[in-house]
Parts: C-alpha cells; sequence; structure tokens
C-alpha cells in the first residue's frame, strides 16, 4: 500500500504554501531555536500582508522501490525562504514509513539543520498521516494526493498550514 501511495506521488509540484499562527502564547512557549522563531514569524507576518507563498516539491524515486526522496522549496518575492530535505524509507509491512530530513531556513540558507526522524502511516493509495519536525516544531500532517491535486494540512500547537498543489510535470522537470 505504502509504495502505491508514494508511486502515484513521484513528480514535480508546484502551489502555494499558508501559515497562520493560532496561539502566539504556545508558539512563545515552544521555544524555537531563534533562527526557526525568525523565519515563522516572518512567513506569518508576510502571508498577512501579502498573500501566500510559492511552494514547488518534488517526490523522486531511488534504487531501493521502497525508498522516496522528497525535496520542498519554498519562495516569497521569487527568492528562497525555505528548502527541505526529506527521505521516506517504506517499513516492511507497507503501511509505516521512517522519515529522516534536513532544512534550511531564510536567512540562513547555508545553515542546513538536521530534523529529528518522523513517521508515517499510509491509510491509503491517496492518504498518509505524517509524524514530523519542521521549522523547530513537530507537526501532525494529513496529506491527501489525487491525480492531478494534492492537500496537506499541518498541525502543531501553535500554529496550522496548509499546502495547496497541482502537478507541474516529472520529477526531473524544473529547478526545486
Amino acid at each position: 500500500m505504502g509504495g502505491d501511495y508514494y508511486r502515484q506521488a513521484v513528480a514535480r509540484w508546484e502551489g502555494t504554501a499558508h501559515l497562520r499562527i493560532t496561539s502566539w502564547r504556545a508558539l512563545w512557549a515552544a521555544r524555537l531555536r531563534p533562527s526557526a522563531l525568525f523565519a515563522v514569524v516572518m512567513m506569518a507576518i508576510t502571508e498577512r500582508l501579502f498573500g501566500p507563498a510559492r511552494l514547488v516539491t518534488r517526490m523522486q524515486p531511488t534504487s531501493d522501490a521502497n525508498r522516496f526522496d522528497h525535496l520542498a522549496e519554498i519562495r516569497r518575492f521569487g527568492m528562497r525562504v525555505y528548502r527541505g530535505r526529506r527521505r521516506m524509507q517504506i517499513q516492511p509491512d507497507g503501511v509505516s514509513v521512517q522519515i529522516e530530513g534536513e532544512e534550511a531556513l531564510w536567512p540562513r540558507l547555508g545553515r542546513v539543520i538536521p530534523l529529528p526522524p518522523g513517521t508515517a502511516t499510509v491509510l491509503d493509495a491517496r492518504r498518509a498521516r505524517y509524524r514530523m519536525a519542521s521549522t523547530g516544531q513537530v507537526w501532525d500532517i494529513d496529506f491527501d494526493i489525487g491525480p492531478t491535486e494534492a492537500l496537506s494540512v499541518l498541525t502543531s500547537p501553535w500554529g496550522r498550514g496548509e499546502e495547496r498543489l497541482r502537478r507541474a510535470g516529472d520529477p526531473g522537470a524544473g529547478a526545486v
């Protein structure tokens, strides 16, 4: 089952990334590292002022049929403000997924930050539920992927995100 879910996701995807801070108190209590806190606050403020950021992602197969690489980049005003890399490893049960990753945040995109391991559970050929870190916070993410569009909803104690994507070609098409 997990292989089917990830195989249908193999593509280049483009869309929008939304981030809303739902609890400033919880955000301050989360004790994010300063660079992550700065990036989160700037993403939320610029979205309120200018609308959602542009998101480009790419899911690629590897030589291992149960391993997939995911690259994501968020851009604002044509400038990269986030870059993340994740490796998804489907476990022998075909449903559980282990995730390794790293990310870089504006303004220090040259500083790559390793992420703690994450997990996913593939619910069916279209849906998966993730629990993984980004921007210094562990997020619960519900992902629904169709033939041409995908939606992910992210929740944390202090925020809510939404990514709306459309299939934009082969995973090798264009830059990410």
